[in-house]
């Protein structure tokens, strides 16, 4: 009996160790990662989904047509008499205090019925990252240009790669005191490292961004198109480069309950 006694404490200890790992495995791979989503929802309507980590309530709806989930993929189609379509949804948190560093990635396209080479350069939208109902940064098509670009009313930059060809987008704002810096990257080949991201760029200076929530929309400015469609996936939100391509995994939790079980068959097994 005191044999067996043992042998319980020595598995317990064991997965005991086991749940630390694993928690600890999982706190490593999402250093920094504040949200995202990666619209893993069945074919419908986005306002009401709730998923992903890091959000403060479901996607809601604003203005214009409904944005739509299909294959996997946040869509927002809107035609000229519907003006713009529109997507909220909350963080947890609110970002932007000086001294630190934000990051965002997500992927992203925008097309209209004909698919033009070159986009009209009317019609805007992207991502907004929003501090209440006002918008500190637009990421996307900016203004009247028709390449990947960002944004604010204070000033804009641009780079070289059409908003038509589909992104791989990526923004690192360092929130310095009145002044802070923003560098955009799109479809960068080499993501190793911060320092040896590549790909075309744009820079903007000179802002004081924070912000609480995210809305995806588009806006068609007035062109006589007969449908615009933006494309949205994969949003994250985090605080460091690594967040940037860490897998999302199951939570600690789910792990724990796993070990537990496991636990529960090696003590039948012993006793």
């Amino acid at each position: 009996m005191q044999f067996l006694t043992q042998r319980r404490a020595q598995v317990l200890v064991s997965c005991l160790l086991v749940i630390a790992l694993f928690c600890g495995l999982v706190s490593t791979s999402h250093a920094g990662l504040v949200a995202y989503d990666g619209f893993s929802y069945s074919n419908g309507n986005l306002p009401g989904q709730g998923g992903g980590t890091g959000w403060s309530g479901s996607w809601s709806q604003g203005s214009g047509t409904t944005p739509t989930v299909d294959g996997g993929v946040a869509k927002l189609a809107f035609t000229d008499g519907l003006v713009q379509s529109q997507a909220s949804r909350n963080l947890n948190t609110t970002l932007g205090a000086d001294g630190t560093t934000t990051w965002i990635r997500f992927n992203g396209s925008y097309l209209n019925n004909s698919n033009f080479i070159s986009p009209p350069p009317l019609p805007f939208g992207g991502l907004s990252l929003m501090n209440g109902v006002n918008e500190s940064l637009l990421i996307g098509k900016f203004g009247g240009g028709t390449n990947w670009s960002m944004g604010t009313s204070s000033g804009s930059a641009s780079t070289t790669v059409p908003v038509y060809t589909g992104g791989d987008i990526w923004v690192r704002i360092l929130h310095l005191a009145g002044n802070d810096t923003v560098k955009m990257w799109v479809n960068p080949s080499n993501m190793t490292t911060e320092s040896n991201l590549d790909g075309a760029t744009a820079d903007l200076t000179g802002l004081d961004i924070s912000f609480n929530s995210i809305m995806l929309h588009g806006h068609h400015g007035g062109m006589n198109f007969s449908t615009h469609t933006w494309s949205f996936d994969n949003v994250r939100v985090g605080t460091s480069f690594d967040a940037m391509t860490a897998v999302p995994e199951p939570s600690a939790l789910a792990l724990v309950g796993l070990v537990v079980v496991g636990m529960g068959a090696v003590r039948r097994r012993i006793v």
